[in-house]
């Protein structure tokens, strides 16, 4: 999947700002966890699920590229529409994960 994503330049683009990412992710990561900041840790968090958001739809990409066959007679194209769901679910989980994060420390 990641050969077909390099051979499109489009797709090429998003795999170098996903390396980018990932790595300005670690940093944060790395710097929250030095310093206990729930900020820089949340967003460092966030920053992953954009991540795992960026590798699925680029995976996304790849399959709604497939022709259509005995299993999907219809096509690859909801690959896409899933893609987003996943995301969107990433996202809830880390609300969910970060405000649960936040009343602990509030009220200690």
């Amino acid at each position: 999947m990641l050969q077909h994503a390099w051979s499109r330049p489009e797709s090429r683009r998003l795999v170098v700002f996903l390396g980018l990412s990932t790595g300005f992710m670690l940093v944060e990561a790395a710097v929250g966890l030095l310093s206990n900041s729930l900020g820089l840790m949340g967003d460092a968090c966030h920053m992953l699920f954009d991540n795992a958001a960026l590798a699925i739809g680029i995976w996304a990409s790849g399959m709604a590229d497939r022709p259509p066959d005995l299993r999907y007679p219809y096509g690859y194209k909801r690959f896409e529409v899933l893609a987003g769901f996943v995301n969107a679910l990433f996202l809830i989980f880390v609300a969910v994960t970060i405000m649960v994060e936040a009343t602990e420390r509030f009220s200690s």
